[in-house]
C-alpha cells in the first residue's frame, strides 16, 4: 500500500465514531480480563468448579449444578441413571468437586454416581486422552455410575475418541444456562457474585462464542473492519513483530552449553555440547547424514512455536531423515533399546521409535520421541516471557536426563 493511501485510510479511520464506541466498551474492567485468564482453559475450570459446588461462597446453592443435572442427566448417553431422583435429591453434603483429579478437568462425586468433565475451550482431545480418563474413573469408582461429558464451544464431539458415550456440552449452552439464572436470581445473590457471573458470561462471549448479539464490542469491531479492511489486514500483516527470534537469544545468551544449528522466527535447533557422539557422526567425512534444519547431524533438538491447537513453545528431541535406510534402522534401535526405555516417557511419541520401519519411506522420514509443551501464560508480546517458557522446558528433568542417556550411547 503506498503511503499517500495508507495516510487517507488512517485519517478515515480516526474519524470513525464507532472506534470511540469500541474503546468505551473495552474499557469497561472485568475480572477476567485483568488477570489475563480470558481464554485460559484451566481457569474456566476453575470458575465453572465454583460455580457448580453447592457448598460455594457463590449464595447460588445448588441451583447452577440442578440446571446442569438436568441436561446431561437427561441425555440418552447417561445410561443407568435415575435423572429424576438425582436432580430431586442435590443437596450440600452429597456433592463434591474434584479439579484435576488424575489430570481430569472436572470431576464430580457423589454417594452413588460420578461426572467426568473434560473441558476444551481452544484445543481438541488428545489421542487415548479420554480413554485413559474413562479407564481410571471406572477403575476408581466401581461401584459407582458414571457420566462423562466432553465439553467445548459449539458440542463437537471428540477428534481422537472412538466410542459414542461422551455427552457432548457446549459452552453456548452453558453461556444460556449461567445468564438465565442470573438474570431470575440475580438481585437476591451477592453483589460480587452477579459481577463475578456478568463478567464470566461477556468473557465467554467475546472470546470463545463470539456472538455480536451478545457483546457490542463484537459488533463495533465487526463493522469497523468491514469499513476499514484495507487498513487492518496492512496492520495486521505488518504491525506486530514476532519476538520468539529475540526470545531465543536471550535464552543463548545463558547457555554455553549447546551449539546452535539454525536460529529462525520459529524454530531454534540446537545439540546440547556433551553430545560429542552425535557430533563425531556428522563429522565423520562420509557425508551420509542430512536433515531440514541443517547442520548435517541425524538427531536434533529444536525449540518451535506452535500456533495449535493453542499457543505454545514445543521442545522436541528427533531423528532426521538418513541417505541409508539400513543406518537410519540401526541408529534409532540404538536409542530406543537405551536407557531411555527405562524413562516414563514424556509422551505417546516415544511410541515413534519402536514403529515398524515403513519401507523406503522411512529413510526421510522424522522421528520425534520427546515432545513437551510450554504451559499456558506465556506473554507473547514479552520476550523475556517467551525465554522463560523455554528455559523452563530446557531445565525440566525429563528433558536433561534425555540429554544424559543420549551423550552416552554408543553409536
Amino acid at each position: 500500500m503506498e503511503l499517500d493511501a495508507l495516510k487517507k485510510k488512517y485519517h478515515e479511520f480516526l474519524k470513525d465514531n464507532r472506534i470511540e464506541g469500541l474503546n468505551l466498551v473495552l474499557a469497561q474492567p472485568s475480572i477476567f480480563e485483568i488477570l489475563k485468564i480470558s481464554s485460559a482453559e484451566i481457569r474456566h475450570s476453575n470458575f465453572l468448579a465454583w460455580l457448580l459446588n453447592p457448598k460455594g461462597s457463590h449464595g447460588l446453592g445448588n441451583v447452577v449444578i440442578k440446571r446442569f443435572f438436568t441436561d446431561v442427566f437427561f441425555d440418552e448417553k447417561a445410561n443407568g441413571i435415575n435423572e429424576l431422583h438425582i436432580i430431586h435429591s442435590i443437596n450440600h453434603s452429597d456433592i463434591q468437586i474434584h479439579r484435576e483429579w488424575n489430570n481430569i478437568d472436572l470431576l464430580i462425586e457423589s454417594d452413588d454416581y460420578v461426572v467426568c468433565i473434560e473441558n476444551k475451550v481452544l484445543s481438541k482431545d488428545g489421542v487415548g486422552q479420554l480413554a485413559r480418563y474413562k479407564a481410571r474413573v471406572q477403575k476408581e469408582f466401581p461401584s459407582k455410575q458414571a457420566v462423562f461429558v466432553f465439553l467445548t464451544r459449539s458440542g463437537d464431539t471428540p477428534t481422537n475418541y472412538k466410542d459414542d458415550d461422551h455427552i457432548c456440552y457446549s459452552y453456548e449452552k452453558l453461556y444460556e444456562l449461567i445468564k438465565s439464572i442470573s438474570e431470575v436470581l440475580g438481585k437476591n445473590l451477592p453483589p460480587k457474585t452477579t459481577i463475578y457471573i456478568e463478567d464470566y458470561l461477556t468473557t465467554l462471549n467475546r472470546h470463545i462464542m463470539k456472538e455480536p448479539e451478545n457483546d457490542a464490542a463484537i459488533k463495533y469491531a465487526e463493522e469497523i473492519y468491514k469499513e476499514h479492511k484495507d487498513l487492518i489486514e496492512f496492520v495486521i500483516n505488518n504491525g506486530k513483530k514476532d519476538l520468539f527470534f529475540k526470545a531465543s537469544k536471550l535464552f543463548l545468551d545463558k547457555h554455553a552449553d549447546i551449539e546452535v544449528i539454525k536460529r529462525g522466527k520459529s524454530v531454534l535447533s540446537f545439540l546440547p555440547k556433551s553430545w560429542s557422539n552425535i557430533k563425531a557422526l556428522a563429522d565423520d567425512g562420509q557425508g551420509r547424514l542430512y536433515n531440514a534444519y541443517g547442520g548435517n547431524v541425524p538427531l536434533y533438538v529444536f525449540f518451535e512455536k506452535s500456533p495449535l491447537p493453542r499457543p505454545c513453545i514445543n521442545l522436541v528431541i528427533e531423528i532426521g531423515p538418513f541417505a541409508n535406510l539400513a543406518e537410519r534402522n540401526e541408529f534409532r534401535q540404538k536409542i530406543a533399546t537405551s536407557e531411555l526405555k527405562d524413562i516414563e516417557p514424556a509422551n505417546r511419541s516415544w511410541a515413534n521409535l519402536i514403529k515398524k520401519p515403513k519401507g523406503d519411506k522411512e529413510e526421510g522420514s522424522f522421528t520425534r520421541f520427546y515432545v513437551t509443551k510450554s504451559p499456558e501464560g506465556i506473554n507473547w508480546d514479552d520476550e523475556e516471557s517467551i525465554a522463560g517458557a523455554m528455559e523452563e522446558l530446557y531445565q525440566a528433568p525429563g528433558f536433561q536426563k534425555h540429554v544424559e542417556i543420549i551423550s552416552t550411547i554408543k553409536f
